[in-house]
């Protein structure tokens, strides 16, 4: 028995709300979402997911894992799985600090080594037009790390990503149309998604509704109908961390009493990393 076959009687039964019914403005339910499904929708832009590309693309010194069986290099060096669209959940990245540390990971298939950028992750969201951006709402990350886990995300118009990222961008998207995500550390991009962040939840927790009703008109139309500024209410976006596997969460309904009384926006998810 699949359980998740359930899933819409078992919500329901204890009144557990799925996070985009508590948005009133939303983004068009075609976008796409997840890695694999834009994988699928832009042939053109597939090697995006390749971050073996997005080294190479920089002058990174990187490579692919098994070559360093044989090869002497720098420590710490950072690797992850090469294909963006086949893993999530920051699976299989490490941080690795000596040569050491390696042999457990030479088994696994489509693995990539990179040099470590020691530096605050950040990420922007991107909307394009035939290659050109027309809006981009930038994530600042706290300074304060987890592993690589952030413990807050700033959410303002008025951050801005470096311009090393928008060269990027506007020298490899050439003719795209659509949600885009870039992640980096300082001025160098580790990630890049042809859709927004979290299934497009930070897009949609602004609630600003001509923002989102412009990104689907950019979605079903292929062009910007809104000539002014948009400015959105700055927020955060908080992650809880733990030293020990969590065995167990409080109840959902506390939660929300605990989020609401504090203030907090109407929105919230489950969503794990391997830290």
């Amino acid at each position: 028995m699949d359980i998740k076959e359930y899933d819409k009687q078992y919500t329901k039964l204890l009144r557990i709300l799925n996070p985009k019914d508590t948005v009133v403005y939303k983004l068009d339910p075609t976008m796409p979402a997840t890695d694999s499904k834009a994988y699928k929708l832009n042939p053109h832009y597939r090697h995006l997911y390749d971050k073996l590309f997005i080294i190479q693309s920089q002058h990174l010194l990187g490579g692919e894992l098994s070559e360093l069986k044989d090869r002497e290099v720098e420590y710490p060096i950072f690797i992850k799985p090469r294909y963006g669209h086949k893993t999530s959940s920051s699976k299989d990245c490490y941080k690795i600090k000596k040569r050491e540390d390696l042999e457990p990971h030479f088994h696994k298939k489509n693995m990539i080594w990179s040099e470590f950028i020691d530096a605050t992750e950040g990420m922007t969201d991107f909307v394009l037009v035939n290659g050109e951006i027309v809006y981009q709402l930038t994530y600042v990350y706290s300074e304060k790390q987890y592993g690589f886990a952030d413990v807050w995300k700033y959410i303002s118009s008025e951050s801005q990503p470096p311009e090393e990222i928008l060269a990027w961008v506007h020298k490899h998207l050439q003719g795209y149309t659509g949600p885009l995500n870039v992640q980096y550390r300082d001025t160098k991009i580790i990630e890049v998604g042809l859709r927004f962040a979290r299934r497009g939840m930070y897009i949609e927790s602004t609630q600003h509704k001509e923002l989102i009703e412009s990104i689907n008109h950019v979605w079903k139309h292929k062009t910007w109908n809104y000539r002014q500024d948009i400015v959105i209410d700055p927020f955060y976006s908080f992650k809880c961390w733990s030293p020990i596997p969590v065995v167990c969460m409080l109840p959902y309904h506390l939660i929300q009493f605990i989020l609401h009384h504090y203030g907090a926006l109407p929105f919230s998810e489950s969503y794990y990393e391997p830290t």
